[in-house]
């Protein structure tokens, strides 16, 4: 009996999620790789730079987060200028959060590739960043600041992790998780927090940004949402009944 309820508890679990999702993106355009703007038009545009975000055909996986190996993937690189917005409701309080999963090969610089933003083209809140350390990859945060506070630990390239950023509308406060396994609930303590001043500001789109000094990689199963149980589903397939 307790199995079963267990069971159902991650039934429901799963079917209440979606109450909190703003958006989920799994990049499903097609089979013939090109500019994310281009096949993905419905969904992105392009709004400063001119060498575009790609698109790969292949996704990413990370094993027990659903939206893994679904459609294909954006790819951004240092040596492109464009960046991009797709768009949510807009969120004037609470918390959001924006997850996604985060395929690193080099970086040369240290500046932020994702971010939340609002309507407009400069109003970045939860900016990820990225560097190298001694040819190990480290993660940073900041609330609005084009510098981002990084954490001391050191991750792998050409491994996939999922990021989740959480943002408070009505503080400003920024808070980066780098995870490599899908936890059930959220973590007591985040990687990194930022050390800018909070910038407390309405956010209605996800950005990625493109310029020198920016990560060569992949992003793909996108997840933002009011909650973390949202942001970062549980898949069912994760959840064993002994």
């Amino acid at each position: 009996m307790k199995r079963f309820a267990f069971l159902l508890s991650a039934v429901a679990c799963v079917c209440t999620a979606a109450f909190g999702q703003l958006l989920s993106e799994d990049f499903e355009y097609g089979m013939t790789a090109g500019d994310l703007t281009t096949v993905g038009s419905a969904n992105w545009a392009g709004f400063s730079g001119t060498t575009a975000i790609g698109y790969q055909t292949t996704s990413l996986s990370l094993a027990g987060y659903p939206n893994s190996g679904n459609g294909g993937a954006a790819t951004v690189s240092g040596s492109n200028s464009e960046d991009a917005h797709t768009f949510f409701s807009n969120q004037t309080t609470g918390i959001v959060y924006l997850s996604a999963l985060v395929n690193i090969s080099s970086v040369s610089g240290s500046t932020y590739f994702l971010a939340l933003k609002d309507a407009g083209t400069s109003n970045y809140r939860a900016r990820v960043f990225a560097r190298d350390n001694a040819g190990s990859l480290q993660f940073g945060i900041s609330s609005a600041s084009s510098t981002g506070n990084f954490g001391m630990s050191n991750f792998s390239y050409n491994t996939t992790y999922l990021l989740v950023a959480k943002f408070n509308v009505d503080t400003g406060v920024a808070d980066l998780f780098v995870l490599d396994t899908v936890p059930t609930s959220e973590p007591g303590s985040p990687l990194i927090s930022n050390s800018d001043t909070a910038m407390a500001q309405a956010v209605q789109s996800v950005a990625f940004r493109q310029t020198s000094g920016s990560p060569v990689g992949v992003i793909d199963g996108i997840q933002v949402a009011t909650d973390w149980a949202t942001s970062v589903p549980v898949s069912l397939q994760s959840v064993h009944i002994d």
